[in-house]
């Protein structure tokens, strides 16, 4: 039931690596149906564990938001008079959905108050499933997953409450755009983030640690 096909799509006119090539993963129907079920329980208590930050993923956040904010915070650090060392940190997590461990996966429902039998669902549902790639219309051989997610990023969570910590004892610096303005230390989006802070080695420091 979650056998799943991998077709590669050429993202370039000449592809040469493997890097140039999409995968799209084509799921059986009744997989699909059943995921879509346990997504549909889930979606109600997401926006208690995802933050606010994470424009992503939740019903009715627009992940055009945070663009609109890092556009305004770009423009303002650049039209600044006085040079005062801020800086804003892009981080694009590479693969990151590819390399998260399951029982980091599990360990963090758990953590975040799951019960134990849906937390077992979920975990069925990720462990039970191989993958067959389709080169040239011909099925290879099957292979047995030892981790990663199809879609969906547990890696935001943990980064987020590991980033808003620091923020409240002080440890980072925060960005503001104007006087009245809400402090601001970090955007989300899917898979990469934004990071304002002061430029010197105290938040440098503190940032790579979290890393």
């Amino acid at each position: 039931m979650n056998k799943t096909i991998i077709a590669l799509i050429p993202m370039t006119q000449s592809p040469e690596k493997i890097i140039d090539y999409r995968p799209i993963s084509q799921c059986n129907l009744i997989y699909k149906a059943i995921a879509k079920a346990i997504t549909s329980r889930l979606k109600h208590v997401l926006s208690e564990v995802i933050s606010e930050t994470q424009c992503a993923f939740i019903p009715g956040r627009l992940i055009s938001d945070n663009t609109i904010i890092e556009f305004e915070c770009i423009h303002r650090l650049k039209r600044r008079k006085r040079k005062r060392g801020s800086m804003a940190i892009k981080l694009d997590i590479s693969k990151a959905y590819d390399r998260v461990e399951w029982n980091f996966l599990e360990g963090m429902m758990v953590k975040l108050g799951f019960s134990e039998k849906w937390i077992n669902l979920v975990m069925r549902c990720i462990s039970s499933v191989t993958y067959s790639v389709s080169i040239n219309g011909k099925v290879c051989r099957t292979i047995k997953p030892t981790k990663g997610l199809d879609r969906g990023d547990p890696l935001s969570p943990f980064f987020i409450s590991s980033v808003c910590r620091a923020q409240n004892r002080g440890d980072i610096s925060s960005f503001r755009c104007s006087r009245g303005d809400p402090m601001i230390s970090h955007l989300f989006f899917t898979d990469n983030s934004l990071i304002f802070t002061k430029a010197n080695e105290d938040n440098c420091i503190v940032i790579k640690t979290i890393l």
